[in-house]
């Protein structure tokens, strides 16, 4: 079975989002960075970055978020979470300059691809949700925020963040 370690407002809410839309079975485990879990002997012995989120699978361990996230999609192609046949995406190294090319070429329709609901989509979720801590005028992107907004609506989205906060 799959096993998440996740710890809250980090990038592993993308993973944990992910994982419900798949229909995946797995298990979630709570680190807890306020209480140190992290860096404790027995978490980095399964994730020696002491980071979150890992995911612990038949195959082995991942422990970063695209890593993740890509490992979903081609477990679960039924789910259709990514374009498996052009997987392909630039990323710009700035938070602007991300956020500025996903408004203006990226979302050309309700989701990051399109009219389809991919992994991708939990990924901008999750980074959309720190633009005000980034720094970032979240009025620039207009197209990002009704994407966040139709996101924070979805039932997997508000069932994996109430489990989060919980």
């Amino acid at each position: 079975m799959i096993k998440l370690f996740y710890a809250s407002d980090t990038c592993s809410l993308a993973s944990h989002i992910a994982l419900e839309d798949a229909g995946a079975e797995y298990s979630i485990t709570r680190i807890s960075f306020a209480n140190d879990e992290q860096r404790k002997p027995e978490y980095l012995a399964i994730n020696p970055k002491g980071r979150a989120p890992a995911l612990v699978t038949d195959k082995g361990v991942l422990t970063e978020t695209p890593a993740i996230l890509a490992f979903i999609a081609q477990s679960f192609p039924q789910a259709r979470l990514a374009p498996l046949d052009d997987p392909f995406r630039f990323v710009p190294e700035s938070v602007a300059s991300c956020y500025q090319l996903i408004e203006e070429n990226m979302l050309g329709g309700p989701w990051v691809m399109g009219e389809t609901y991919t992994i991708c989509d939990p990924y901008l979720f999750t980074m959309a949700q720190w633009l005000e801590q980034d720094g970032v005028d979240p009025s620039r992107f207009p197209k990002v925020m009704d994407h966040r907004r139709r996101m924070s609506e979805r039932p997997a989205v508000q069932k994996v963040i109430a489990e989060e906060l919980a």
